[in-house]
């Protein structure tokens, strides 16, 4: 599978959820070779279960893992080991406020860790059907969560109460007694916050638990790394860190999730439930190639202000070149929004300032699942003739 983008005058943004990577000069087309693949998690029995001797007892450890989804309510999707009360000792969630120990200090949605008694929050978007690689290193009472690569502030339930908002490292009260107890994969236990199983909706991939605190370059390099490698290399670069478990989660037929790690196939995992395999795109996207006939593709003519539907029954790339015409005095700009509803909330993407000459060309990019909206908004800009690629 590849994925094309067409590029004329000056360099532009490629979008919330587009391919990484520089663009080429005019009338050059880079294909992004979609390699990988992914499991496909249907949000109420899909999961994959591991063993029980996940970890050992040092309580040292660093989980990755890569997750897509367009659902924004509770979803569960990494849990391992117990706190010896029946808990979960190690789990990774996206979910509504409300739920962990309380409402947490601010109302929206949310990145959490849970270990029953210590919890950290995140409240920070991340249901917007884009590949994200969340790192979560633990180190005694020492918490770094990376989100992309970064390592945004958040809030701690240290067992009574959440903090204020503060930035990392995130240091907990208590430190963590982790036990033997299966690891899932798409779904978290929960008993902690009374709701049982939570199952994850959507893909997940390169599944890792490493016996090291990982550093924030790490994660950011591994986050980059994700866009921008081969398959082949960036299993490789997970497996320079000797994980002790490792799932890439890329089989495309039976029950097995292999596991590449140190433990060995000794520690392979078994797909349970509604689990689809073999789904794309899949990370990672792979290295850009030079190419100077794209693959013929369809058109659609969008209206600023209105959003289009991807009706066509598969997952796409759409293409927009968008021209910018400021004023001496006003600035040109495009904002994009891709959602489930006719109207997903925008941000500015690409902008040209107050003064500058007319006539600047730049391709906006976006992912659109099949049925969802994409919706171009410009000031002082037109858009041109878009292009839609299958993904």
């Amino acid at each position: 599978m590849a994925v094309w983008l067409g590029h004329a005058g000056p360099p532009g943004p490629t979008g919330p959820a587009g391919p990484n990577g520089p663009m080429g000069p005019s009338g050059d087309y880079l294909c992004y070779v979609d390699g990988g693949v992914a499991p496909l998690f249907n949000g109420s029995n899909g999961y994959v279960v591991g063993p029980n001797s996940w970890i050992s007892g040092d309580n040292t450890v660093s989980v990755l893992i890569w997750f897509r989804t367009a659902n924004a309510g509770q979803q569960g999707f990494f849990d391992a080991g117990t706190d010896g009360n029946n808990e979960e000792a190690f789990s990774l969630s996206l979910t509504q406020p409300g739920g962990v120990g309380g409402s947490p200090p601010v109302n929206n949605p949310g990145i959490y860790w849970s270990n029953w008694s210590n919890d950290v929050y995140i409240p920070k978007f991340l249901a917007d059907d884009a590949w994200h690689l969340a790192i979560v290193s633990l180190s005694g009472k020492t918490v770094l969560m990376s989100i992309d690569g970064q390592l945004p502030g958040g809030y701690i339930w240290n067992g009574g109460s959440w903090s204020s908002w503060q930035t990392q490292p995130f240091t907990l009260s208590n430190t963590p007694n982790i036990a033997g107890q299966p690891l899932w994969i798409g779904q978290t236990r929960s008993q902690c916050w009374g709701t049982g199983s939570v199952w994850f909706s959507g893909p997940l991939a390169h599944v890792a638990i490493v016996t090291a605190a990982l550093t924030p370059s790490q994660a950011a390099q591994l986050y980059s790394d994700g866009f921008n490698m081969l398959p082949g290399s960036y299993q490789a670069a997970v497996q320079a860190l000797n994980p002790v478990l490792y799932y890439p989660l890329q089989e495309t037929s039976g029950t097995t999730a292999t596991n590449v790690g140190t433990s060995g196939s000794a520690n392979n995992g078994t797909y349970e439930g509604g689990v689809t395999l073999a789904q794309t795109p899949g990370l990672p996207l792979g290295l850009p190639v030079l190419v100077t006939s794209p693959p013929a593709a369809s058109t659609v003519t969008l209206t600023s202000g209105t959003a289009w539907q991807n009706t066509t029954g598969a997952d796409v790339w759409l293409y927009v070149p968008v021209t910018f015409s400021p004023t001496a005095s006003a600035a040109a700009s495009v904002a994009l929004g891709v959602g489930a509803t006719a109207t997903p909330s925008t941000s500015t993407v690409a902008a040209e300032p107050a003064g500058t000459v007319s006539g600047a060309v730049h391709t906006v990019t976006a992912y659109v699942p099949a049925n969802f909206y994409a919706l171009l908004t410009t000031t002082n800009a037109t858009l041109g003739t878009a292009t839609v690629q299958p993904a």
